[in-house]
């Protein structure tokens, strides 16, 4: 779909039609909602309520009046929805935090589109949306651990040192580096061609 497309209401449905959309939109396992552009909840299936801490749509449509200011917990996420659409006709994997009906938070990502009627007006925004907590906790779980190999390698008092297969240096901490005699670790690298032959008297033992 280009960023010109919009989803047009068909008027050729028959009642089949409807049963098998009608089934897709209750059991999917992602999020599907309508929504109209001032946010106002106009549909939601059942992964929807639940992602949002409801016992059915029917409580979650009635309770939530206006997505922006109910489920978005930064005020800015509505505007950028709507400015998205505006400019590219559609978003696509769109992250947001989101707060459930008991107040604890989550990050979601969105994909929605307009629908308008046969003269081009506006009816209602549909989109999915996945939750993916769980993703973000383990990124900024992984962004940890990052920091605090950083942290470890920079400010030890031993040398340690990363290299390829091969002999090659790709790393060494400010330790290494003062104990080689170097000034900066890209000096050090640049210097250091194969560990197995300039640092060990039997480069046979590296092996």
């Amino acid at each position: 779909m280009s960023g010109t497309d919009v989803v047009n209401l068909p008027s050729n449905m028959d009642a089949n039609d409807d049963q098998v959309f009608r089934r897709i939109f209750e059991q999917a396992g992602v999020g599907i909602f309508q929504t109209t552009s001032d946010g106002r909840l106009l549909r939601a299936n059942q992964t929807l309520a639940e992602m949002n801490g409801y016992e059915s749509p029917k409580e979650l449509i009635e309770d939530i009046r206006d997505v922006g200011a109910q489920i978005y917990v930064e005020a800015t996420t509505r505007p950028r929805f709507l400015g998205l659409i505006e400019r590219d006709g559609f978003v696509r994997n769109f992250v947001v935090r989101y707060r459930r009906r008991d107040g604890s938070e989550g990050w979601a990502s969105e994909t929605a589109t307009p629908v308008r009627d046969q003269d081009g007006a506006l009816l209602y925004f549909i989109g999915t949306t996945v939750d993916i907590s769980e993703l973000v906790r383990l990124q900024e779980a992984l962004e940890e651990a990052e920091g605090t190999y950083r942290d470890i390698f920079d400010n030890a008092n031993i040398g340690i040192y990363r290299s390829s297969p091969e002999g090659r240096q790709l790393r060494a901490n400010p330790a290494l580096v003062r104990l080689n005699g170097y000034e900066t670790e890209a000096e050090q690298l640049n210097g250091v061609n194969d560990i197995a032959a300039e640092w060990y008297a039997d480069p046979g033992r590296r092996d």
